[in-house]
């Protein structure tokens, strides 16, 4: 009785377990550009200058990975203008 309970038990774990199947025509490396870096995460922040420089700094850590590759890389850079700081998810040439 214990081994039928058991067949069972396994028949219906088997029977249960679904297969996903993948759909080729949906595949995400056909829009990976190998040239460019995309951003995953942006860390901004604001320096104040001394009083002889006046103003305020815009500074942004940019975190990217590149899709083909699966190298991560991170930079800090100076921006002129906060429009200027890129967004998560663009395309990014980083400087090396």
């Amino acid at each position: 009785m214990k081994k039928l309970v058991l067949v069972l038990g396994l028949v219906a774990l088997t029977v249960s377990c679904k297969k996903e199947d993948l759909n080729p025509s949906v595949e995400y490396s056909s829009s990976k550009d190998c040239n460019c870096d995309r951003i995953v995460k942006v860390f901004q922040y604001n320096v104040v200058n001394s009083a002889e420089e006046g103003g305020v700094s815009v500074y942004a850590h940019i975190w990217t990975v590149n899709d083909c590759s699966n190298f991560n890389k991170d930079t800090k850079r100076n921006f002129s203008n906060v429009s200027l700081i890129p967004k998560v998810g663009e395309c990014y040439k980083m400087p090396y």
